[in-house]
């Protein structure tokens, strides 16, 4: 474990050149309608005298985020959607009216889910898809127990020109934690056929992490997001009844007028290979034989509930097959692959191979 400590001091002038913008052209089918709820305690509600407010954030892309640090320059979250809880809300999301530089190479979009009573916010974040068009995507219910006081505090919305005063939804860049030993993929199979498991070598690091929101002493799981790092790195490794890992860094940020989370950053290296047991399932396809080889296309690998710990709390991952994550096993006796799923068969998150 390693901690390096560098900071990003907010600018004296704020700059619009990596503040993106959101189109206000509507788009029908585009629509992803993001739907929860907010708990209000009953003495935070009387004391305060009013109802949420509940807030929809969009993130740049990493490549835009990391462009501007570089740059020296800030970069923004951006709001798309506002309204009061009751205590559901329903807050829209047209990816057609997205500028492009919030959405990542892969489609993806991650976006913060924000509720703020008074001067206190809590908030979760979630990743959206291409193929969530059209789609209710629900998260779990906003807890205002659980809030806090953010960054700049409740905040003018409007963009500040005062000296050394960062703009709401401004992201700062505060220290490095990690790496982190994180959970990729299982490969089960006997020792007659062998496996190529494959992690972004030539292809995306994306991974759906979870990251902490909350600040020093008061940490919680604030939700996941997706993060890449282009194509430059990764492995391949050929294991025996074993679980891949990676090793991923995160760094804390604070999100001005939102929070302060502590949020996977670069994917570091190939990480721990422990030996897991060989689990049976009984979904399987075709057979193979010998020479034969099967490859695992299907884009939604297996999520590990407890993929990773960081500052000793729990949190979740998962790569995508296809782009981020491969699996081949090559048969050297005939053989059969078998999935977790009754509907998926060899497809499904989870599988293994194992003679006839």
């Amino acid at each position: 474990m390693v901690g390096v400590k560098r900071l990003v001091p907010a600018l004296l002038v704020v700059s619009m050149a990596f503040a993106p913008s959101v189109a206000a052209t509507a788009g029908g089918g585009s629509v992803v309608t993001i739907a929860g709820s907010v708990r209000v305690p009953r003495s935070l509600a009387q004391a305060s005298g009013g109802s949420p407010v509940v807030e929809l954030l969009v993130e740049p892309s990493w490549e835009v985020q990391r462009a501007a640090e570089l740059a020296g320059a800030p970069v923004s979250m951006s709001s798309v959607a506002r309204q009061q809880a009751t205590p559901s809300f329903a807050l829209p999301l047209d990816l057609d009216a997205l500028d492009a530089r919030f959405v990542n190479p892969e489609g993806y979009v991650n976006v913060l889910v924000t509720a703020r009573l008074g001067d206190r916010v809590t908030s979760w974040g979630t990743t959206v898809w291409p193929s969530d068009r059209g789609s209710v995507l629900p998260v779990p219910a906003l807890d205002m127990a659980k809030a806090v006081v953010p960054p700049g505090g409740a905040g003018n919305r409007a963009l500040s020109v005062e000296p050394q005063v960062a703009p709401c939804g401004q992201i700062l860049w505060l220290d490095y934690n990690g790496p982190y030993d994180t959970k990729i993929m299982d490969v089960m199979n006997h020792r007659d056929i062998s496996s190529t498991a494959t992690y972004a070598a030539g292809g995306s690091t994306a991974t759906t992490l979870g990251f902490l929101t909350g600040g020093s002493g008061s940490w919680g799981v604030g939700g996941t997001m997706t993060v890449g790092s282009g194509s430059s790195g990764g492995f391949i490794a050929h294991p025996t009844n074993a679980r891949i890992h990676a090793l991923w860094m995160y760094r804390e940020r604070a999100v001005q007028c939102y929070g302060t989370q502590n949020v996977p950053y670069n994917y570091y290296g190939r990480g721990s290979t422990p030996s897991i047991t060989h689990v049976k399932f009984y979904n399987c396809g075709g057979g193979y034989g010998p020479g034969d080889t099967y490859f695992h296309e299907y884009n939604s690998n297996q999520t590990y509930t407890a993929g990773l710990t960081v500052y000793g709390i729990s949190l979740s991952s998962k790569a995508g097959y296809s782009s981020t994550a491969r699996l081949e096993f090559t048969f050297r006796v005939r053989g059969k692959v078998c999935g977790n799923s009754a509907t998926l068969g060899e497809q499904s998150p989870r599988v293994e191979a194992r003679p006839v």
